[in-house]
């Protein structure tokens, strides 16, 4: 029973891994099975343990660097041991390496650059556009290209993962609308 659950837990990490439009991770890498895929015993279970953490948080270059360490960059070596198929992957990590820029960005100015976009995409500049069309396309992000700037406006991204820092700030943010809105009907109501 306990390796059929571990079976199943190693399928879903790879389903989730391989479905293409899904982008977020952090539930399945919350499951008790798949925590129990990281100390196993089972290498190859561990691996895939640290390969699905890198598609909750990670970059591509994250993703190449664990692919280096693990020797999951030699040919067919993601297909042999895990189904999945590398260049898949890194397509799928340049969308979720976009989303994280994007969350960046959206502390700050919302802004991004398109040298920023290329280098951390890893493709050529003239292909910056094609990307972020692409991620809008798939729902990574909503966003507003600006060709004569080379920017891009980000309106909306996924959330990768919620973290209790993320709770706390949205919590900041409602109380801060909520202030707001009081302050509003107050002004409202002297004004009758």
């Amino acid at each position: 029973e306990r390796d059929t659950a571990r079976a199943a837990a190693a399928d879903a990490a790879k389903q989730a891994i391989a479905l293409p439009r899904v982008f977020k991770f952090d539930h399945v890498l919350a499951l008790g099975a798949v925590q129990q895929l990281r100390d196993d015993g089972t290498e190859a279970r561990d691996v895939l343990f640290g390969l699905l953490e890198v598609f909750v948080t990670g970059t591509l270059a994250d993703y190449r660097a664990y692919c280096a360490k693990h020797s999951l960059d030699q040919r067919d070596a993601l297909r042999t041991n895990f189904a999945l198929e590398h260049e898949q992957c890194v397509e799928k990590m340049r969308l979720l390496t976009l989303a994280t820029l994007a969350a960046r960005a959206a502390r700050s100015s919302h802004t991004l650059r398109y040298a920023d976009v290329a280098a951390a995409l890893d493709v050529p500049h003239a292909d910056v556009e094609a990307w972020v069309v692409r991620a809008i396309a798939q729902g990574v992000l909503r966003a507003r290209l600006d060709q004569l700037n080379e920017t891009i406006t980000v309106n909306q991204f996924v959330q990768r993962h919620f973290t209790d820092a993320d709770w706390r700030e949205l919590g900041t943010q409602l109380q801060q609308w909520q202030r707001n809105i009081d302050e509003l009907l107050a002004t409202v109501r002297a004004a009758r």
